[in-house]
């Protein structure tokens, strides 16, 4: 039997050359995360969950050349679709919940990945640890539908399982939890949610 992680491996393997064509209807609200980010130029920035590097030309807009955006995803096949688009980027083949990253960042970016990692709460508790003191994590992501969807909600969520997607109750709990202080910012779409938090632990 396969592991969720082989699962989704074998998933993006199939989906990388048609990722970018086939999801942008959906994946929406990435300009608005990209500015909860509050960056400056000299920001050290790393984005969990990169696939093919749709964010990484507004990030690098935003910070210049140096330091290079760092990205971390499971899928080869997604990352080397984000190294043609960002040969100066860091890029990084792991698993969110067992990234081999021993330096801290100013901020973080975590767009449309929490639904669908496994070990979802590991990935954001090794997040928190990754973030320096007074640092920024933006989450964007598909929010919960609630016990009793609409029917229109029904269908959309069938359509994000059979996407191997799976929208995470109280997510903004589990941030604050980590002890990072959390907002919530409107991402301009119902169906999504769109948090910030500041970490405010040494």
């Amino acid at each position: 039997m396969l592991t969720p992680l082989h699962t989704l491996r074998r998933f993006y393997r199939w989906n990388a050359p048609i990722y970018d064509l086939t999801r942008w209807p959906l994946l929406r609200g990435r300009r608005a995360a990209v500015s909860a980010m509050q960056l400056s130029p000299g920001n050290r920035v790393l984005e969990i969950g990169c696939g093919t590097g749709a964010n990484l030309t507004r990030l690098a807009r935003a910070l210049g050349e140096h330091p290079p955006v760092v990205g971390v995803d499971l899928s080869h096949h997604m990352l080397r679709r984000a190294r043609r688009r960002h040969p100066r980027a860091r890029l990084i083949q792991a698993d969110a919940a067992r990234m081999p990253l021993n330096v801290r960042f100013d901020v973080i970016l975590v767009s449309y990945a929490l639904s669908m990692i496994p070990d979802w709460q590991t990935a954001l508790a090794q997040a928190r640890d990754l973030l320096d003191p007074g640092g920024r994590m933006v989450i964007l992501d598909f929010a919960h539908c609630g016990a009793q969807p609409t029917m229109l909600g029904a269908m959309f969520a069938g359509y994000l399982r059979w996407n191997h997607v799976c929208p995470r109750r109280d997510l903004q709990g589990a941030m604050e939890k980590r002890g990072l202080r959390t907002e919530e910012l409107d991402s301009g779409h119902r169906y999504l949610t769109l948090l910030r938090g500041f970490n405010s632990r040494e």
